[in-house]
């Protein structure tokens, strides 16, 4: 019954959550020190983290829409990346790096639900942080 509380809480909230430039981990703190089990807890960190990977792909489409006008503006050197695959290169790297980084913080765990914890927290921290630098992007900073 919590778990459904918990889902519902987080879809009531999810818009507001974006608008108002949510902290990541804010809705999974919930999870942490309360009396669910590490099950429960997983499937918190994992709902958040979904939210967080939604909002993550519509800032990398207005990324890529910010960077694909810079490449109208800018006349190209011969052989130099437009700004469409700079931003393209990069996130696909950004991806490669998270699931290393969230590969090794999670390794040497003591359980498999330990290993499944510690991923979550580091996939939803990790993405949460990627889409603010999306968005900054997108601003066209």
């Amino acid at each position: 019954m919590k778990i459904l509380k918990t889902v519902l809480v987080l879809c009531l909230w999810a818009p507001v959550a974006f608008a108002q430039d949510a902290q990541q981990g804010e809705m999974a703190k919930e999870c942490e020190g309360s009396a669910l089990d590490e099950i429960a807890a997983i499937k918190c960190y994992d709902a958040e983290y979904e939210l967080w990977d939604k909002w993550l792909n519509i800032a990398y489409d207005k990324a890529l829409e910010q960077a694909r006008k810079n490449d109208v503006r800018i006349d190209l050197a011969a052989g130099s990346r437009t700004a469409t695959e700079a931003m393209t290169n990069m996130q696909r790297a950004w991806i490669d790096y998270r699931d290393a980084l969230c590969e090794g913080k999670s390794s040497g765990t003591p359980t498999s639900n330990a290993h499944a914890m510690a991923w979550s927290q580091c996939a939803l921290y990790e993405t949460a942080r990627q889409t603010k630098v999306l968005n900054g992007f997108a601003e066209g900073f």
